[in-house]
């Protein structure tokens, strides 16, 4: 399987004006310092542009212009603005590994010896196919082929154009001290050491507090309700899901009313004081927003891996695309079941709302007063049948639109919140919905991170997600520069 990242535009708070800077813009796009990679960094006349990985161990040497091909239809071609990408660069990155490691932490760090810098030399030599691949990009679209760029254990390495073949440029450790790096820290960024590591960073809780005892007692009351949801939801006398369909729209209608809510508290109105704490602010702030009882009835109701995609689907679209898909569902179910009812409300499970004065309650009351009998939306809509088309086109990525990525944002730190109290099989399920927003923003590494967490606490069957992993395709919303995610803090 190749596996690849994508990321696009990242703006530099300083001019990229050498190939330090070139890898320091490339790696803090990435998170991490790639190993057995190669990147392909497009660029326009002035802006830096997307950033693309690719495992380098699953790519021979006759593959590597058919895959520069396959990258560049992947890429949007324009940038902000505007501004067409008319060049690119080329790094490999090597092995890399402890030596790597020892050389990026300032008090491991040693002077390189000969023999690790000709280990380097000699595996640069891999370069000399990309050469050609860079210079076939140059003849057959006219874009540029600014460099290539090696990136060993303890050195880095640059193409002689005249020859062409690689030429010692300095050491790794020297990138990071050149200004684009250094600004890029300043501003928050960072780069850890593999991409474990940085997959491991983007799944820990958000846990900053201002004070730890009310932390620990929201843990503590979202657990309690979470386990006590979980014995409602199974008990024996229990009609959860009965109507499935309504069950599970007035769950995602409470998913959209904590989101929705959650988006109204901007880290932008802390003042210069308080943005020195503005994380612990905010996640205090969020987690009184996402009362304990809300937090542990929404994970109980995680009850499989399709009710994590109807979340996904309904925050990277919106609730009234989810209302036409869950209409459709039912067109077909009474197609296949002549039987099939529509029951209403009284089957319905909700969540109690007995904490009043949270935010959130308002948009809860409206949201499920509003909760759709989908035979008469069916009955209103008699040409009603593109729902589940555009749930495939959003989940399998041909949809032309990308999603909402501030809505995403918000999910994913929802989704942190909960996985605190997730017991091993809602861990897993949220770590699918963690792989498919990975893969959403073009990053199919760590969707794929996150999905063997997810096999590693619960079985997990196939997933279309696995197809389109196993096969290296990448979402076409990530070929417009307007549809592509953005780092960015969404809320």
């Amino acid at each position: 399987m190749t596996t690849l990242d994508a990321f696009s535009d990242f703006n530099t708070p300083s001019p990229v004006r050498g190939v330090s800077d070139v890898v320091a813009y490339t790696i803090h796009n990435l998170g991490f310092w790639p190993t057995r990679s190669v990147v392909l960094v497009a660029t326009g006349a002035r802006h830096m542009g997307p950033v693309l990985r690719v495992n380098l161990e699953d790519i021979s040497e006759n593959e590597a212009s058919a895959l520069l091909d396959y990258l560049f239809d992947m890429m949007p071609t324009s940038l902000a603005e505007g501004e067409q990408v008319d060049r690119f660069f080329l790094l490999i990155f090597g092995e890399g590994g402890e030596v790597r490691t020892r050389q990026l932490t300032a008090s491991l760090r040693q002077t390189p010896t000969l023999e690790e810098i000709q280990k380097d030399a000699a595996e640069a030599k891999i370069c000399q196919a990309w050469i050609r691949a860079g210079m076939h990009i140059t003849d057959t679209r006219g874009i540029l082929f600014c460099d290539l760029l090696f990136i060993g254990s303890v050195s880095r390495w640059e193409m002689e154009p005249a020859e062409p073949a690689m030429v010692f440029s300095g050491f790794i450790d020297d990138i990071q001290k050149c200004p684009l790096y250094l600004d890029l820290m300043l501003k928050g960024s960072s780069v850890l050491p593999t991409e474990e590591q940085a997959v491991q960073a983007q799944s820990s809780p958000l846990n900053a507090t201002n004070n730890q005892a009310e932390y620990q007692a929201w843990l503590d009351d979202a657990e309690y309700w979470f386990a006590h949801y979980l014995q409602v939801i199974h008990g024996a006398d229990s009609d959860y899901c009965q109507d499935y369909l309504g069950q599970k729209y007035a769950e995602n209608l409470l998913w959209d009313a904590a989101i929705q809510t959650i988006s109204r508290t901007r880290r932008e109105r802390f003042s210069a004081e308080e943005r020195l704490h503005e994380d612990a602010l905010y996640a205090d702030h969020l987690r009184e927003i996402l009362a304990p009882q809300l937090a542990g009835y929404l994970l109980a109701t995680l009850s499989s891996v399709t009710s994590g995609q109807f979340i996904l689907y309904a925050a990277a679209t919106s609730t009234n695309l989810l209302t036409q898909l869950f209409a459709d569902l039912h067109r077909e179910q009474t197609h296949l079941t002549a039987s099939a009812e529509n029951i209403q409300n009284p089957s319905v499970l909700l969540v109690p709302v007995d904490h009043t004065g949270q935010p959130f309650i308002d948009d809860c009351i409206r949201k499920l007063a509003d909760i759709k009998n989908f035979a008469e939306v069916v009955e209103q809509n008699d040409e009603l049948s593109s729902g589940a088309e555009d749930f495939a086109e959003m989940m399998m990525g041909n949809s032309i639109l990308g999603p909402d990525w501030k809505n995403i944002g918000l999910l994913e730190q929802v989704i942190l919140q909960m996985q605190e109290i997730a017991d091993d099989e809602r861990s897993a399920y949220l770590a699918v919905v963690q792989a498919w927003i990975a893969w959403f923003k073009g990053s199919s590494s760590t969707a794929s991170r996150h999905l063997a967490r997810a096999r590693q606490t619960w079985d997990i069957s196939l997933l279309p997600l696995d197809s389109l992993l196993e096969n290296s395709l990448l979402p076409r919303w990530l070929q417009e520069e307007s549809q592509c995610f953005k780092e960015s803090k969404w809320t």
